[in-house]
Parts: structure tokens; C-alpha cells; sequence
């Protein structure tokens, strides 16, 4: 498609009958299988597998459906019949969240679930995420504030995101007397040419200011809504929500970053000792923060027959500045929120100049 790659084994456009049905079905199959869970005259057993192998084709069918809509837009972010295709499913999506609740309320609400399991070589495949189910129901929010909600969503956070992506992947940027897309000149980052590097380096930073304005509004609503969300689902803040998500404690959070400040003096000895093979007298702190991100990508070139490879570690320089924390445009939402705050005072600051994300 569009000279990138063939969707066509998903679907053959999106005027596809196939497309088409499988996409207006969704809420109407939302509905079925919620109706399954409240049919009183099945086996909890029996209707629990029942629910989880038409839940799976379900999600078959939602993945195909966004993976073709999220590969067009990808390639073509002005495609209209794509970005209609994802208002649609986007608003699908309503449904299978309150799917998804139902589910979780079913499960949690089973009091013989480990006998179930037991029982069932069906449910011990999936026993992780059934009790993952039970305890993830005391988070859930209420039942008739959830489909308000979920419908609010739309024009809010997921509105603005949609916003975000749509700035981020429209903005064009002068390049040498040429006006090309952001992610063409974010991909000269490793070109061979260091000259070419350190120009796209400059454009994209000085297209940026183009969409400051919108693109701190998108940012900031979004992040309004998941501390609201937070609150609503009973989390302390936003990262202890999104620790929960991600399966992860703040015990284990710190460890990770008490890491990175462990090591960061040897990764600097590193980058120190990369600069010197490349020529260069420092590691660079002198340099304006183009010329540094332009030398970052050069490899070390191989070494040369009889010359000695090693290098004597030199002491890290205590004159860099601290990278900023303020989240960048283009800072995903799968980024834990709040980490940045995380770091003590004390941390080593960051040995990378800020550079294209």
C-alpha cells in the first residue's frame, strides 16, 4: 500500500464488505457476549469458556481492523477514509471496554474460581488473567458512571491524542531548501554524513515551535483526564496507576533507577572513551548540543591491524547540564507518567545532549 508495504491479507480496502462488516459488528457483538454473561441458565464453567473463546475471535477481529487502520494512517496521516475508519472504532471501543468491565465484574464476583479452574483445562490456560481479573475489579469504575465516562473519553482525552499524533505527523520542516515530514528528517539522525545529521538535527528543533501552543493543550488535557481517571479507579496518582497496569511496584520502579544513577559514571567513561577514538580531544561538553547529537551517531570504526584498542578510562566531567523534564511532543503515553520527578536531587544528571525522540 502506497508503495510501503500490502495490507491487502487483512483486508482489500475500506470499502471491503468484509472491512465494513467487521467493523459495524462490533458493538452488536459487544452486546451479544454481554448478554452471555448474564444468561443465569449456563454453568458458571460453561459459560465463562464459553465467553473467553468468543471473546478471543472478537479480538482477532478489533486487531485486524486497527492494525489496518493504524498502518494507513502510518504511511498516509491525511487519509480520510482512515481517519473516519478509526472515529468509528474508536467509538467501538465504548463498547468493548464496558465489555471488558462486565467481564472483570463477572470473574470477581465468582466465588468458586480456583475450583473452576481446576476443572477446566480450558480456564487453567488463561488462570493468570482470570485472577489478574479478580483482583483488578476493585479498580474498576462505578457501573452506571462508566458508560458516561467512556463516552467523554472521545471528545476529551482521546480526542487530544488523536490531535497530538495528527500534529506530530503533519508537521513539516525545513531541510535544505526543502520542506519535508518530521519523520524523514527525525531518520537523517543516522545518516552516514555527519554534516547532513547535524542540519536535520537543527530543522526539527526549529520546527518545533510551530506547535507549542496546540501541542501543550493536547498534553496537558491529557494528563488532566488520567489524574481525574486515577482518582475515580481509586489510585493514588497517575504512576500508581500505571504501575498497576504494567504489573510493577514502586519498590522495583526505584531499583530500576537507582541503576541507571549507579552506571551513568561508567556510561559517560564510555562515551569519553568513544570521543577519543573518534579524534576528538573531550566528550564533547564544549560543543553546541547539533554537534554533539551529530558525533553521537557516528560508529567507532573498526580497529586497524597492529594498533592497540585499549583505552585509559578518563574521569567524567561535572559540567553538564541536567536534561530537562518537561515531557517532550512527542513523549508517548506508554512512557510511566511522573518518573521524571522521581530522581533525587542528587542523581547524576543525564550524559546525552536532549536529542530527536
Amino acid at each position: 500500500m502506497n508503495g510501503c508495504w500490502d495490507l491487502s491479507y487483512l483486508y482489500k480496502s475500506f470499502s471491503d464488505e468484509a472491512f465494513r462488516r467487521d467493523l459495524e459488528s462490533l458493538p452488536k457483538e459487544a452486546e451479544r457476549l454481554q448478554a452471555l454473561l448474564s444468561d443465569e441458565s449456563l454453568p458458571a464453567g460453561e459459560k465463562l469458556e464459553r465467553f473467553l473463546e468468543e471473546d478471543e475471535k472478537l479480538s482477532a477481529r478489533v486487531d485486524a481492523l486497527a492494525n489496518y487502520i493504524m498502518c494507513t494512517q502510518a504511511v498516509d496521516a491525511e487519509n480520510e477514509e482512515a481517519n473516519a475508519a478509526n472515529d468509528q472504532l474508536e467509538a467501538a471501543f465504548t463498547s468493548l471496554s464496558l465489555l471488558s468491565s462486565a467481564c472483570t465484574r463477572f470473574v470477581a464476583g465468582l466465588e468458586d474460581l480456583e475450583a473452576l479452574i481446576a476443572a477446566s483445562p480450558k480456564l487453567q490456560a488463561v488462570s493468570f488473567a482470570l485472577r489478574e481479573m479478580k483482583d483488578d475489579a476493585a479498580h474498576l469504575l462505578p457501573p452506571a458512571a462508566e458508560p458516561w465516562i467512556l463516552e467523554l473519553q472521545l471528545s476529551g482525552g482521546n480526542a487530544f491524542s488523536q490531535l497530538r499524533d495528527k500534529l506530530d505527523s503533519t508537521l513539516s520542516v525545513d531541510f535544505r531548501d526543502e520542506r519535508l515530514p518530521l519523520s524523514a528528517v527525525r531518520g537523517k539522525a543516522y545518516d552516514p554524513d555527519p554534516a547532513v545529521r547535524r542540519d536535520a538535527y537543527e530543522a526539527e528543533l526549529a520546527a518545533y515551535p510551530k506547535m507549542d501552543l496546540p501541542m501543550s493543550f493536547c498534553l496537558n488535557s491529557i494528563k488532566m483526564e488520567a489524574r481525574t481517571l486515577a482518582k475515580a479507579r481509586g489510585f493514588d496518582s497517575v504512576l500508581d496507576m500505571t504501575l498497576h497496569s504494567s504489573r510493577m511496584d514502586r519498590a522495583t520502579l526505584d531499583a530500576m533507577w537507582n541503576a541507571i544513577r549507579k552506571y551513568l559514571p561508567d556510561f559517560r567513561r564510555y562515551l569519553k572513551a568513544k570521543a577519543k577514538l573518534l579524534g576528538h580531544k573531550t566528550a564533547c561538553p564544549s560543543m553546541t548540543c547539533s554537534r554533539r547529537w551529530a558525533k553521537a551517531q557516528r560508529p567507532i570504526p573498526p580497529k586497524k591491524p597492529g594498533k592497540s584498542s585499549s583505552v585509559k578510562w578518563a574521569s567524567s566531567p561535572r559540567t553538564w547540564r541536567r536534561s530537562s523534564t518537561t515531557p517532550s511532543p512527542a513523549a508517548g503515553s506508554t512512557c510511566i507518567p511522573g518518573t521524571a520527578r522521581q530522581a533525587a536531587p542528587s542523581a547524576p544528571p543525564c550524559i546525552l545532549p536532549t536529542a530527536p525522540w
